[in-house]
């Protein structure tokens, strides 16, 4: 009865998590095709009507913003996948998703009316997950959780 549990508990993980693999796609797709819409949809008037740096500065931001979105789903569909084939969390992705998105933040981040505390509080968390980083590939691979394929597509 233990074994019959367990292996429905492994195929019942297994399908939950390739469909999550399959609905995050779709979102990325979506969200992709969205993102090219809206950048090319209108580019003619909305480069005419740039007349200054900030306006310029301004878009820019919400440009470089919905690629990192795009960026950050492409990281979670990793990660999902990472689990699905190894059945472990890789701890270095979970590092990476987490930058993408604390640099997303800064990027929306408006500078006149943002609170110091705030800055300071994501100035913190830069460093920290930085800090992170560095610990983890300064300690070397990690048999159960980084393949070979791992260890040459990311290297400090």
């Amino acid at each position: 009865m233990k074994k019959l549990l367990l292996d429905f508990h492994e195929k019942f993980e297994s399908f939950i998590v390739s469909l999550l693999l399959v609905l995050l796609m779709i979102v990325i797709l979506i969200a992709t095709g969205e993102f090219v819409f809206l950048l090319f949809h209108g580019m003619r008037a909305r480069l005419a009507a740039i007349d200054n740096l900030d306006f310029l500065q301004s878009r820019m931001h919400v440009v470089f913003a919905g690629f990192l979105v795009i960026l950050l789903g492409i990281e979670l569909l990793e990660t999902v996948k990472m689990y699905l084939t190894d059945h472990v969390i890789h701890v270095e992705v979970v590092f990476l998703v987490a930058m993408i998105a604390v640099g997303r933040h800064i990027i929306e981040i408006d500078y006149a009316q943002v609170q110091p505390y705030t800055l300071f509080g994501t100035a913190a968390l830069v460093l920290a997950l930085a800090a992170g980083y560095f610990l983890l590939k300064r300690s070397g691979p990690h048999p159960r959780t980084e393949t070979p394929e791992d260890l040459k597509r990311v290297k400090v």
